[in-house]
């Protein structure tokens, strides 16, 4: 549509959003994590992670050249890494880890007999599960050179 009208499109693939009031996963660890309730499971689960202030910054340029970008800050942390982040801005002590199997297990669980929140083992297999972005065609294309988040978020 956008060719055929000759309007240029700007489509931005965005992780996680940190920022004042982060959306989504990162705002559910953080509720988890101030109640006490959060424990990281042993793994190497990476996350792209960006700043909302970037985004907007960027979008006036990219809205001019068009294309679709993955936006993040080229670190990928470790949910263990956001997590401590998050836990000391918030004065809490650091999560406490368990073993992988506990955290299949009791993902299982809550999947089979469903007596928990229906999303829980969801967010599980998400928190668990490296997921992360390659931005370099925008910082090639666009000049996108983003604040790092594990320096730059900080809890409203």
């Amino acid at each position: 549509w956008c060719a055929r009208q000759r309007v240029k499109c700007l489509i931005v693939r965005l992780p996680l959003l940190a920022g004042k009031y982060p959306p989504g996963n990162l705002a559910s660890m953080i509720n988890v994590i101030k109640r006490g309730y959060y424990f990281n499971v042993l793994g190497d689960a990476r996350k792209s992670v960006v700043m909302a202030e970037d985004v907007a910054k960027i979008i006036p340029k990219g809205a001019e050249i068009g294309g679709t970008y993955n936006l993040t800050d080229s670190y990928h942390p470790s949910v263990k890494e956001l997590s401590e982040l998050i836990a000391k801005q918030l004065g809490k002590s650091k999560p406490k880890t368990l073993p992988k199997w506990i955290g299949n297990f009791f993902s299982l669980i809550v999947k089979k007999f469903s007596f928990l929140e229906s999303g829980t083992g969801y967010k599980f297999i998400k928190l668990t599960s490296t997921l992360t972005f390659d931005d370099s065609k925008a910082r090639e294309l666009l000049g996108w050179s983003p604040k790092r988040v594990l320096v730059h978020f900080k809890i409203r």
